[in-house]
């Protein structure tokens, strides 16, 4: 997956900080980020500090640097959601698809 220019993507940060000022603002050393942005790469820890401080998704800032891709952002958002889901939600789930395959079933049979 192609990342854009990371100096751009600093720029698109909630209030357009420029990088020294980014990352200053998230306790990333200024040469520190001057080298990376040098390479055209920053690191996918400073990523997510530069989004936290800046009120951005972090999943975002990282499939929008490369780091992961959409599907991968959907994979882990989905083993979170079942992970945090109680009880009663996943039986509340699995009740509803049977639901939905007992339906489809009953309309095959009707033809």
């Amino acid at each position: 997956m192609k990342s854009m220019n990371m100096r751009d993507w600093i720029l698109s940060l909630p209030g357009s900080p420029l990088p020294t000022q980014a990352a200053t603002a998230a306790g990333i050393d200024i040469s520190t980020i001057s080298r990376q942005l040098k390479r055209n790469h920053i690191s996918a820890e400073n990523v997510i500090k530069l989004c936290k401080t800046f009120g951005k998704s972090p999943i975002d800032g990282l499939i929008e640097t490369g780091y992961l891709s959409p599907t991968d952002a959907q994979e882990i958002s989905i083993s979170s959601a079942l992970r945090d889901a109680t009880n009663r939600q996943l039986a509340a789930e699995v009740t509803r698809r049977m639901d939905i395959g007992l339906e489809a079933s009953e309309k095959l049979s009707e033809e």
